[in-house]
């Protein structure tokens, strides 16, 4: 609901720029200065702020978790700044005229120019981000997000059905309800294992595993166990 919202208040507000912006440049254009040249060096100067104070605040976390500085996230990050509906909704409340009763001025200058900046920002940016988060290797295929969700699902589904063992042991739900409960569960468990299995064999020392982070097997017949960052590994016995 609030993404309906949210998206008809953008909608009117671009809706009164498009209303408002042919008569401001027509307006602008009887000037002897051009408004593109600024409308460039304000999109550049946000550009080059957003990059100045976004790598050095990555490389500082980085190093306060203990983590090897990455300047490919950095780089996706503060190229991915783009502007949007605020900074025109801020130039356009500013007021139409001043207590006096007259034209405010410079008000035109700074509603164009808002709307450039976001246009140049959307454009530029927007179609060059891809290419950049290629170029970086950023990037995750969509292979390994649907690993990933499944790995997930078979972590939720496994920890379910500890959770319904444990509700059996103390009687805290009938019994016909928890074994329903139990074999949506376990079909879960055996259609994300094929995924599991998939992982294992794909593994390959002289490269980065293709299955998103998986470590080599052990030869062991204990199950895999998923660790905090979501990836599956092989324990040996003790």
């Amino acid at each position: 609901m609030f993404g309906t919202v949210i998206f008809l208040l953008e909608s009117v507000v671009f809706s009164l720029i498009g209303l408002q912006l042919p008569t401001l440049i027509r307006g602008l254009s009887r000037s002897a200065e051009s408004w593109l040249p600024p409308a460039a060096l304000i999109a550049v100067t946000l550009i080059a702020i957003r990059v100045v104070w976004v790598f050095p605040l990555s490389a500082l976390r980085s190093w306060r978790g203990g983590r090897r500085p990455s300047w490919q996230v950095a780089a996706v990050v503060s190229w991915a700044g783009t502007r949007g509906v605020v900074p025109l909704a801020a130039a356009l409340s500013i007021p139409l005229t001043t207590d006096t009763g007259a034209a405010l001025p410079h008000r035109e200058p700074v509603v164009v120019l808002a709307t450039a900046v976001i246009v140049i920002s959307l454009v530029v940016q927007g179609f060059t981000l891809p290419p950049r988060v290629q170029l970086t290797g950023v990037a995750v295929p969509a292979s390994a997000a649907q690993r990933e969700y499944t790995l997930a699902r078979l972590r939720t589904a496994q920890a379910a059905l500890a959770r319904l063992q444990e509700l059996e042991d103390v009687e805290a739900a009938p019994r016909v309800v928890l074994e329903r409960l139990r074999v949506v569960l376990r079909d879960r468990v055996e259609r994300a294992e094929p995924t599991i299995a998939a992982c294992a064999a794909t593994w390959s020392p002289s490269r980065r595993p293709s299955c998103g982070g998986c470590t080599r097997p052990a030869r062991s017949a204990r199950p895999p166990s998923a660790t905090s960052s979501g990836c599956w590994t092989w324990r040996t016995p003790p």
